[in-house]
């Protein structure tokens, strides 16, 4: 993703438009990213990513002990 990248159109287009879920995963993985972290309850974005990626490290945050799990897991990185 660009970082001159116009987030409120973005955002908008996501809101109005299908996602294209694959495309931005990969996008983000040729943009460098290594580690992603879901936010909220289940495990749902974690696993199409995972089926996405077979080198992503893929973590949750639901709960305390997810959160110090995925601390771990940004510190180890």
């Amino acid at each position: 993703i660009a970082p001159d990248l116009n987030w409120p159109d973005y955002l908008a287009d996501h809101l109005c438009n299908a996602v294209r879920w694959t495309d931005e995963v990969r996008a983000l993985e040729q943009a460098g990213a290594t580690t992603f972290i879901e936010m909220g309850p289940g495990k749902v974005l974690s696993g199409l990513i995972k089926k996405i990626s077979n080198t992503a490290v893929v973590t949750n945050v639901e709960d305390p002990a997810t959160l110090a799990a995925a601390v771990a897991v940004i510190k180890g990185a």
